[in-house]
């Protein structure tokens, strides 16, 4: 019996498509690779700067020798890569090495967190781990591309970290191996939510070529076609390279309305609450239809976007005038021209609605089957445009913001920190620096739980935030310590003036569940230039001056002087 030879005519398209995803998710890690790497050298200079004095000099010079000698022969075969540009066939390979890279610099940096770690020194052990995690989080969006290319480095790269401080059997020793060990496992759930969206991207591309070659056979040699597939690769590309949102947005709309000349498009986003819609991008509709219709609330006869959402289908209204879903906006739609409107219903990767894609025009028609695959092809786009921002704004808020309380964290603070000096430093003005560390938190979490000292958490940190303004910086930087950064004060008493507001409002009552919880806070003040012209010299005073408030039976701020030095 003869048996048949495989042949690429034997490969299913589902296979051909897959192979090309994951021939342009390879070319994405290559990309994004020299990048990758000399952010990580540059973050690997400063460790060992950091640890210079604390750390063995051998030790942290063989460290930086293997990472740049790592880092050098992965940037060659990205050279390598880019050279030969292979085809999907060859991708695997490429595909191995990669994660083979990646592995070894996951080893590399995980090994800082053994090698590096300072067993005396709980400051420096977490300046370590804020570094790796640093790492981890940086390389995010790079290696999400391919999601065992990201796991596999950051596995690697903080498992060392949480074992060795896990054997240190202290309890900070161990709350930090904890935190570090959810911090790495939730980098990994964002990687895999990323990768979802990145491959979609691309499986949405390669269905759009199938799609075009569909729509070709119907319309023979129509420049519509190709400038659908030029339009298509185009938003796609700048998916992938993460352009605004309403950038984005905007491109769909023009590109629908080039495919459908005499087409009107109109992007509403569904609110949180899923009760109504805001308008997103609608670039050709009358301002004031636009401003009217904005907020408007979902329902069984709201239109065609209103009634879309509420069904959760595509709602086609061939004429405005005579169609009873119209009956409350028609007057509203015809003074503007409007005569029928088509709406389709744009979903996220797990088939929730997250608003409508509409399609408006002067004139009473029914869709062709051509238009109404244009329809879909749009709100698709748009649903994994709006998701794909969604997860990019869930990574920025997870990195540089305080989940509990809303507030800048320790990350942002110092950057925030840093402009405001470089600001003060060049226009010459004075800056005041806050350190709050509050009173009573510890008693409240020990007697009411924490779900009341939470409670009180984000209520202190709303009074923060009513106490400053627009240009100041409020953060939550520690379990019970917050900072304020006060920009272009006039004078010193300007600093005591808003101490003296936050000692107020802090030492009101918080009510929660029929219990009255006081906290109070002890406040730290230093002051650029008079106290130092520098973060860590400006923070190091105001938490010495924080200390000296509590040592006062707390309640009360004190700004930092000479004096407080030499008590010290």
């Amino acid at each position: 019996m003869n048996t048949p030879t495989p042949s690429s005519s034997s490969f299913k398209p589902e296979d051909i498509q897959q192979n090309k995803i994951r021939a342009e998710q390879v070319r994405l890690l290559y990309q994004g690779l020299p990048e990758s790497i000399f952010s990580a050298l540059a973050v690997a200079s400063i460790l060992v700067y950091a640890l210079w004095g604390v750390t063995s000099h051998t030790i942290l010079m063989l460290w930086a020798s293997v990472l740049l000698i790592l880092s050098v022969s992965r940037l060659r075969l990205a050279s390598m890569y880019k050279k030969t540009q292979p085809e999907d066939a060859g991708t695997q390979a490429w595909l191995v090495k990669f994660i083979i890279g990646s592995t070894l610099a996951g080893l590399v940096w995980g090994s800082a967190g053994v090698w590096l770690m300072p067993s005396d020194s709980i400051g420096y052990q977490l300046l370590v781990c804020f570094v790796i995690g640093g790492v981890m989080a940086g390389s995010t969006q790079t290696l999400s591309a391919i999601l065992p290319a990201y796991v596999m480095f950051c596995i690697p790269a903080g498992l060392p970290a949480v074992i060795w401080l896990f054997m240190q059997n202290t309890p900070i020793a161990s709350a930090m191996s904890l935190l570090l060990s959810l911090y790495t496992l939730s980098l990994v759930f964002i990687a895999r939510n990323l990768n979802k969206v990145v491959t979609e991207s691309f499986r949405l591309r390669f269905t759009n070529v199938d799609l075009l070659a569909d729509m070709k056979q119907e319309i023979g040699a129509r420049k519509e076609s190709e400038d659908l597939m030029r339009r298509s690769n185009d938003i796609l590309e700048m998916l992938a390279t993460s352009f605004p949102l309403s950038t984005v947005l905007h491109a769909i709309n023009i590109a629908i309305e080039k495919e459908i000349p005499l087409a009107i498009s109109s992007i509403l986003l569904l609110d949180e609450a899923g009760k109504h819609l805001h308008s997103a991008s609608s670039p050709n509709l009358p301002d004031e239809y636009v401003g009217a219709i904005n907020g408007v609330t979902i329902g069984p006869s709201v239109g065609s976007c209103g009634t879309a959402v509420y069904r959760n289908d595509t709602v086609i209204v061939e004429d405005i005038a005579r169609d009873p879903l119209w009956a409350d906006f028609k007057a509203l739609a015809i003074s503007h021209g409007l005569r029928a409107c088509w709406s389709m219903p744009f979903r996220d990767s797990a088939s929730e609605v997250l608003g409508t894609f509409a399609l408006y025009f002067k004139t009473s028609r029914k869709p062709e089957k051509k238009e109404l695959d244009l329809l879909h092809w749009a709100g698709h786009l748009t649903g994994i445009a709006i998701e794909r921002h969604s997860t990019a704004e869930k990574l920025q808020q997870m990195a540089y913001f305080d989940m509990l309380t809303k507030l800048p964290n320790r990350a942002m603070f110092m950057d925030r920190f840093e402009q405001a000096l470089a600001q003060a430093r060049r226009g010459h003005h004075k800056l005041a620096l806050l350190f709050i560390d509050l009173d009573r938190f510890k008693l409240v979490n020990d007697t009411l739980g924490h779900e009341a000292g939470d409670f009180a958490l984000r209520e202190v940190a709303n009074r923060l935030r009513a106490c400053v303004r627009e240009v100041d910086t409020a953060a939550r930087i520690g379990g019970d310590e917050f900072t304020l950064v006060l920009t272009e004060i006039h004078k010193n008493s300007d600093a005591e003036l808003v101490a003296g507001k936050v000692i107020d409002v802090l030492s009101q009552d918080i009510a929660m569940d029929g219990h009255n919880m006081s906290v109070g806070g002890s406040i730290g003040i230093s002051l650029f230039p008079d106290d130092g012209d520098d973060i860590d010299t400006l923070i190091a005073k105001s938490d010495a001056a924080m200390y000296q408030a509590k040592n006062k039976g707390g309640n009360t701020m004190v700004s930092y002087s000479d004096e407080l030095s030499e008590k010290a």
